[in-house]
Formats: structure tokens, sequence, C-alpha cells
């Protein structure tokens, strides 16, 4: 017989100092493979459910629990979070608060080697999952990128360079180009664009 994925029992639970549970007897089973849509108004429970899907309730965040939350056979009050996460994760509503690598393959290589897994098999993860989720062309991205994406929001929001110049002084990592420097002949351009606008 095949164990479920997840199986939520009767689970309530109620964060220390609340006035009243943030979930109330929720039933829920799922067969692996099986896709589901968790949807509600802000308040609802839904973080809440996930974050007793994942085991961080009731093992870290405070609070009153009854009932019970089982991940591929494994209770979660009877594992710790450590076991729990090799079955499950959760990725954040906002990505800021998730996300702390300086590179996409470094943010995806940090999971696996907190499961003490050997080098080769974190770069087999690595490359699976940037085939699967699509993100090939941008495993490399970090650094300089991410303040050439700073730098395009701004762009995109029709905002003036003043002192761009300068700014490439104060901010080492524009210089950080792969190839070399990010030239006075690359920031010129971009600058006298903002000035014609």
């Amino acid at each position: 017989m095949q164990l479920n994925a997840v199986e939520v029992r009767s689970l309530t639970f109620q964060y220390s100092g609340a006035p009243e549970p943030s979930l109330r007897d929720i039933n829920l089973t799922l067969a692996p493979g099986e896709i589901a849509l968790l949807i509600g108004p802000t308040g609802a429970g839904k973080s809440t459910l996930y974050l007793a899907l994942n085991g961080l309730i009731p093992n870290l965040i405070r609070g009153t629990m009854a009932g019970s939350v089982t991940i591929a056979g494994m209770d979660t009050g009877e594992h710790g979070v450590a076991d729990i996460a090799q079955k499950v994760g959760i990725v954040f509503q906002d990505p800021e608060t998730q996300l702390f690598a300086l590179t996409v393959e470094d943010e995806l290589a940090f999971g696996p080697e907190n499961l003490g897994l050997p080098k080769d098999e974190i770069v087999r993860r690595i490359r699976e999952a940037a085939t699967i989720i699509q993100l090939h062309d941008l495993l490399e991205l970090g650094g300089l990128q991410l303040v050439q994406v700073g730098l395009a929001a701004e762009v995109a929001a029709g905002l003036f360079f003043v002192e761009l110049l300068e700014l490439r002084r104060r901010h080492p990592l524009l210089r950080l180009v792969p190839g070399g420097e990010l030239s006075r002949g690359r920031i010129q351009p971009l600058a006298r664009g903002f000035i014609h606008q």
C-alpha cells in the first residue's frame, strides 16, 4: 500500500498569545503526485497550514496544536524539521525573505549542501532543478547582474541617473563584469540616454 504524500487530521493550531486558533479542524489528504491549490483571503490560515506541513509547527513555532500532520509517513510531531525538509519545502510569497545567496547557483546548492549531500549529487540536483524550472540562463546570475537588475528597475521607472559614474566608484559590485570592468564606455551611453529623455 502506497503512503499518502500528505495527511492532515483534525488539525487545530493557535499561536501563543493569539485570541483564537488560526486553523480549526482541518482535514486534507494528498496522494503522491497530486497537485492542490490552497486559496483564501488574507488571514484564512494558508501560511499557518504550510508551516504545519513543513514541520515548523509544532517543532519551532510556539502555540497549541491538536490533531496530526503526516508527510510521507512521518508525523511532524515526532520528526524534526531537518527530516521533514527532505520531503517538503515552502516557496514564500515574497522571495526576498527566502533568498539570500549571491548567485542563483549558490541559492540552489544551499538545501542539498545542508542535507550533507556529496558535491556530485549537489551539482546533479542543481542541473536537474534548473531544467525542471527552466532557469539555466539564470544560474550565473549574481553580483553585478543583481546590481544591473536594480539599475534596470530604475531605468524602467524612468528615473534619472544624476551621478552614475560616482555610483560606479562607490559600489564595487558594478566593476564585477564577466570578462572585465563595467567600463565608462558602457556607462556613458546609458547616462546619455537618460539625459536625452
